[in-house]
């Protein structure tokens, strides 16, 4: 998908990225290991916290926040209690990175889901990808191509 930006976003995102690049590299992760199992939630001084990579396909798994080019997703500091209460219920361990304090960390031990969760989101990030090949693909086809596609996904949808 296009992203389309007023002059002058540009730079702003960019400055923002920097930054949480910055913040993301120079804190020590609390909880790591060989593999990685935890969510680790970055929050800066800012409004709000977020998850990046990984992480952050698995959140938007959960939430159904939206992931941005940059393989981000964050949700505002007011949603923090059902993101955490949520997490604890499915089990999922997790860290929080402030700027200015120590972190918290949950950690499930061997009851942790994060790899559960994990590999559920990439069958997500899999569908979403042919979705988004097939929508360019309907895109660029002909009107009589179109008309032959769509009887075909309503003959599938109408079993």
């Amino acid at each position: 998908m296009a992203r389309f930006e007023r002059p002058g976003i540009y730079n702003y995102n960019k400055q923002i990225n920097e930054r949480m690049s910055n913040m993301f590299t120079s804190k020590i992760h609390v909880k790591s290991g060989g593999s990685k199992n935890f969510i680790t939630l970055y929050k800066n001084k800012g409004v709000f916290y977020n998850a990046f990579d990984n992480d952050a396909y698995i959140v938007s798994l959960i939430f159904g926040y939206k992931i941005l080019e940059s393989r981000k997703c964050g949700f505002p500091e007011s949603a923090l209690n059902k993101v955490k209460n949520t997490l604890e219920r499915y089990k999922v361990s997790y860290q929080i990175i402030y700027d200015d304090k120590e972190p918290f960390i949950k950690d499930y031990k061997k009851l942790n889901k994060y790899g559960h969760y994990y590999n559920l989101s990439l069958g997500m990030l899999d569908r979403q990808n042919r979705i988004d090949i097939i929508i360019r693909k309907i895109t660029n086809a002909d009107d009589k191509d179109i008309e032959e596609i769509l009887k075909a996904i309503e003959n599938v949808s109408n079993k």
